[in-house]
């Protein structure tokens, strides 16, 4: 029974949330327009469906390549880092090496 309250309460807040923000012009515009959009695509798939599949096939594949090409760029800084790594490894041994052989020659 509370959860039923939970999710009225809240359903009754956002309504009001809705009715007050809309209360300033710009705002109303911005839903305004946004709704004449949404309502123009909608029936513009609706009497092209072809051409809603279409769009929807070019977005995935615009994804699945910014998603490829995402995945090798974050592969070349990954090897690059892997590269100053093994450097700065190198440059620690030598290091190491040379504090060593001036510790023998002090001795």
């Amino acid at each position: 029974m509370s959860e039923h309250k939970l999710w009225k309460s809240m359903l009754i807040g956002a309504a009001v949330g809705g009715v007050f923000a809309l209360l300033d012009q710009g705002t109303r515009n911005h839903v305004v327009s946004g709704a004449k959009r949404a309502g123009g695509s909608a029936r513009n798939f609706t009497q092209h469906p072809s051409e809603a599949v279409r769009a929807f096939r070019l977005q995935y594949e615009q994804f699945g390549s910014r998603l490829a090409e995402g995945a090798q760029d974050i592969l070349e800084a990954l090897e690059k880092l892997e590269d100053i790594l093994e450097k700065v490894s190198e440059i620690d041994q030598v290091a190491d090496d040379d504090y060593k052989s001036v510790q023998q020659d002090a001795s």
